[in-house]
C-alpha cells in the first residue's frame, strides 16, 4: 500500500514522500484500514455495526479455500419463535459450520429470508437446508430424537446426546414454548448450559454454538 501511494501522482508530493516511510504487512494493513473505517463512520455519525452488516459478503473466502473435507451430521434444529434476524442468521451460519443437516423455523419467528438474517448468516441461508414448519408439521415428519435447550434441564456435560435428532431452540424472551417443551420432555429430554457467573442466560446463537460443539463431539467419540 505504501508503495502504491508513493508512486501515484494523485497524492501530493509530501504525502508520497511520507508514504515510503511506512511499511505494513497484510495483517497490520487490514487492522489500520479497519481503524480508519470506524473513525470515518464515527465522524459521519453512523454505527459501526450497521456498516458491518451492510458490508458482509455472501461467500467468505475461508469457506472454500481451506481444502477441508466437509461433513454433514444427522443433526437438526427447530427454532421455536426466534424473533431476532441477527440470531436467526447466526444460528444458520453456526449450523453450516458444524455440519448440521437441516434448520426449521416456526411460523411465529423470524424468516430466514429477512434481509438482516441473510446478512448475518454470511451466505449460509443459501447453502443449508431450511424450511418453515409448525410444531405439528415437524412432529409428523420427524426422524430421530427430539430434545430442547432450556433452563432447568440436565447439564450439558452429563446429557446423553442422540446419534440422530433435533434440538429445539426457543425465543429470546420466552424460551421454548410450552407445547414444544412437553414434546421434548416426552422424548429426548431437556439440556441446559449451567452458568457459574451472575448472569443466568446466554444469547440464543451463542448457546446454540456451545450445544453443537458438545453434540458433534459426542457423535464423533462413538
Amino acid at each position: 500500500m505504501s508503495e502504491l501511494i508513493s508512486q501515484d501522482d494523485f497524492w501530493g508530493e509530501s504525502i508520497r514522500k511520507r508514504a515510503v516511510q511506512f511499511s505494513f504487512d497484510d495483517g497490520e494493513l487490514l487492522w489500520n484500514l479497519n481503524s480508519l473505517r470506524h473513525s470515518m463512520l464515527l465522524k459521519l455519525g453512523r454505527d459501526w455495526a450497521d456498516w458491518d452488516i451492510e458490508a458482509a459478503v455472501d461467500n467468505h473466502p475461508a469457506d472454500t479455500a481451506d481444502g477441508r473435507t466437509h461433513k454433514t451430521f444427522p443433526v437438526r434444529v427447530y427454532l421455536d419463535g426466534l424473533r431476532s434476524p441477527f440470531n436467526a442468521g447466526s444460528v444458520m451460519r453456526t449450523a453450516l459450520a458444524f455440519g448440521v443437516e437441516q434448520c426449521w423455523f416456526s411460523p411465529e419467528g423470524c424468516s430466514p429470508d429477512h434481509r438482516r438474517a441473510r446478512r448475518s448468516s454470511m451466505g449460509a441461508v443459501d447453502r443449508i437446508k431450511w424450511d418453515v414448519k409448525t410444531l405439528k408439521e415437524l412432529s409428523d415428519t420427524l426422524t430421530g430424537t427430539l430434545f430442547a435447550l432450556e433452563l432447568g434441564g440436565a447439564d450439558i456435560s452429563d446429557f446423553e446426546f442422540p446419534r440422530s435428532g433435533t434440538v429445539i431452540i426457543g425465543s429470546e424472551e420466552l424460551g421454548v414454548s410450552p407445547p414444544a417443551l412437553r414434546r421434548a420432555e416426552n422424548d429426548g429430554g431437556i439440556v441446559s448450559i449451567h452458568l457459574p457467573g451472575p448472569k443466568a442466560s446466554l444469547n440464543a446463537g451463542v448457546a446454540f454454538g456451545i450445544l453443537l460443539r458438545q453434540w458433534i463431539q459426542s457423535i464423533n467419540q462413538r
